[in-house]
């Protein structure tokens, strides 16, 4: 498992003709002349995840026209213009067929895999809200299907879990090689693997209240019993409802800890109902010498291939 980490590292931290520059959580953003672009961004794009050190979910980097040559190529554009802005000159570049205001996409203009969105309109105001009604969550959608992607191209897939998995629990799930069963139940399944230390588990009942406070209790008896006394650091811990295999859910993510071990990381729980079950699917890192929100959304990728009959 030690070489499928390092092969990690390396997929990430370099470049290539096949893919982009950069890193796929990194949103590049010309916007030069809009007023109201940069507290917009903090407030409904960024946010901060406590693993326990503060780490943005996104790295966000506010570009200038000049520096386009620079960034062109990488993973995920957004040019963001009205008629009066420095940053039209871009996107009227990238998008010269754009006759009217609206939302454009490209895909593979300078390289494989990179995306830009172009959005035009002639009120700020107006842009903004276009930003919120669904682009929003295509590029977010785009940041976790690169990283989906990478995982399954430098890992294989344990065939002989996955069918386990779908005969004791009724999904189907593709654990890569490396990962070993930690604990089973009838209604409790969790696997982990080392270098980082990386666990998911499954918690599934015919029925789990929805309510935030009553969820991380209900994370910390599991992980109490499972986890020999982990329990969510509610000081650094956030809660939003979101959506996954198009489901409502909640989801949970922060900090985790063990006082008896001293130890802590990151984790991210989502909790939603499907097929008349209800699942609360848990993902945690234990990486005490870097930054952890990477290998959350390595797990990430991992439970977005369930799939159920």
């Amino acid at each position: 498992m030690r070489k499928i980490s390092i092969l990690f590292v390396i997929f990430f931290s370099c470049t290539s003709p096949y893919f982009p520059k950069g890193k796929p959580e990194e949103l590049i953003i010309f916007s030069e002349g809009l007023l109201k672009i940069g507290e917009f961004i903090e407030k409904e794009i960024q946010d901060t995840f406590y693993t326990p050190r503060p780490e943005p979910i996104y790295d966000i980097i506010f570009a200038k026209n000049e520096e386009f040559d620079k960034y062109k190529g990488y993973y995920t554009i957004l040019i963001l213009a009205t008629p009066y802005t420095r940053s039209y000159k871009i996107f009227k570049e990238i998008f010269p067929e754009a006759e009217k205001e609206g939302i454009y996409e490209k895909k593979r203009v300078f390289q494989r895999e990179d995306y830009i969105v172009g959005i035009f309109f002639y009120n700020e105001d107006i842009l903004l809200k276009e930003i919120k009604k669904g682009i929003l969550n295509k590029v977010i959608e785009h940041i976790k299907n690169l990283y989906k992607k990478h995982v399954y191209s430098i890992v294989d897939i344990n065939k002989g879990i996955k069918k386990e998995i779908k005969k004791e629990y009724g999904f189907e799930i593709d654990i890569p090689t490396g990962f070993l069963y930690i604990k089973k139940s009838k209604d409790f399944l969790s696997l982990g693997t080392h270098y980082p230390d990386r666990f998911i588990f499954f918690y599934i009942r015919e029925k789990i209240y929805l309510e935030p406070e009553k969820l991380m209790d209900l994370r910390d008896s599991l992980t109490n019993v499972y986890y020999d006394g982990d329990k969510i650091d509610r000081d650094l811990t956030k809660w939003k409802k979101t959506k996954i295999f198009d489901e409502d859910a909640i989801e949970i993510y922060g900090h985790w800890e063990n006082e008896k071990m001293k130890i802590g990381g990151a984790f991210k729980s989502f909790i939603f109902k499907k097929n008349d079950k209800y699942y609360f699917i848990d993902m945690g890192v234990f990486e005490p010498e870097k930054t952890k929100l990477k290998y959350i959304r390595w797990l990430e990728a991992i439970v977005s291939t369930m799939k159920w009959n």
